[in-house]
């Protein structure tokens, strides 16, 4: 990972010691390179140091194991904590500080309805499933295509759009799909996004175009190993079935 010079870096530390709870110390604290690691030795260290000739810093050794927490309560108050103990209060804290994420599904219907009235035109199809009798529906997947960035990406996109996906890491899983585009300053413009859950339930296939040329050249290779003039016009034929262009080539 790279930061464009030591201040970007140091501040892009902080934030992290904040978010993660790592009280971080440092034993080198140069201009040319920094190594910190946790005050509790905990484990958790990095070091980075700056790309020859540039102001360019790059992390060349991070340890992500920490165990802050534990020892900042030993240290603290004389407690020691079982590891298992202080995963369990650390969800219970972000349980408190962003909610419950259980209930906040159910604000999904509220959240839909908010967004058809603020940014009229705009498609939100929210799904839900009953998977056992005399029991609340669940969610199962929602899309959002926003009515702005409709109209952003007709009057000042170029023709083209590209899919991308990732896996949700929270406590329920799933994955988001996001459509997105290229406006006229080549900048990424979001379309539309769409929770699908479990991708495997919908029996989707994607074929990417590195997927199509990994296609056509085993293709290619296959009529080229043909030994009889009987098997090279029945992969020719296949060939043609692939990618008439192709073939016509």
């Amino acid at each position: 990972m790279k930061f464009l010079n030591g201040k970007v870096f140091r501040a892009a530390l902080r934030e992290y010691a904040v978010k993660k709870f790592v009280d971080i110390k440092f034993k080198l604290n140069e201009k040319t390179k920094i190594f910190v690691h946790c005050k509790y030795e905990c484990g958790w260290r990095v070091y980075a140091s700056q790309i020859s000739g540039e102001l360019t810093f790059q992390i060349k050794t991070m340890v992500p194991t920490f165990s802050g927490v534990k020892h900042r309560v030993m240290q603290d108050v004389s407690v020691d904590l079982s590891i298992n103990q202080v995963y369990r209060a650390k969800r219970k804290t972000r349980e408190f500080i962003l909610g419950d994420e259980r209930l906040q599904y159910g604000k999904l219907r509220d959240y839909a309805g908010m967004i058809r009235v603020t940014d009229v035109g705009s498609k939100v199809i929210l799904q839900t499933e009953i998977t056992k009798p005399n029991t609340q529906p669940k969610f199962k997947r929602i899309y959002v295509r926003y009515n702005a960035q409709k109209v952003g990406f007709l009057v000042g996109c170029r023709p083209l759009v590209g899919l991308d996906g990732c896996h949700l890491k929270g406590k329920f899983g799933g994955h988001i799909l996001s459509t997105t585009a290229r406006d006229e300053n080549d900048n990424i413009f979001p379309v539309a996004l769409d929770d699908i859950g479990r991708p495997d339930e919908l029996n989707m296939v994607f074929i990417s175009d590195r997927q199509r040329a990994d296609e056509l050249k085993a293709a290619l290779w296959s009529y080229v190993a043909a030994t009889t003039v009987k098997e090279f016009e029945k992969r020719m034929q296949d060939m043609k079935e692939l990618d008439k262009e192709a073939w016509e080539y």
